[in-house]
């Protein structure tokens, strides 16, 4: 993975402020529903995978818009990890679970 930092003006912004803005997902925490929205185009098809704190994938989900409802309503409260892989470029975010 290559890390790089962006300069604007006198202002330094790091390479996860600028993932996060790229990525959102709301609300976070989430009680049934969050909205994963991609601030980029994105070309090629893309999915997530939602990891549970022990490791495993407990959700799949293709991705067919920059912008996508995903239902959350039958996980048990806690802290998820979310991977997005849009081919070469992969992310990873968080997400508690109300």
């Amino acid at each position: 993975m290559i890390s790089f930092t962006v300069k604007t003006s006198s202002k330094t912004t790091s390479t996860a402020n600028i993932i996060n803005e790229l990525i959102q997902i709301y609300p976070n925490p989430v009680k049934d529903i969050f909205q994963l929205n991609l601030k980029f185009d994105a070309h090629e098809s893309g999915s997530i995978e939602i990891y549970d704190i022990l490791g495993s994938c407990i959700k799949h989900v293709y991705l067919v818009s920059n912008k996508q409802l995903i239902d959350v309503s039958t996980f048990a409260p806690g802290s998820y990890i979310i991977k997005l892989d849009m081919g070469n470029n992969k992310y990873t975010r968080q997400i508690i679970k109300e």
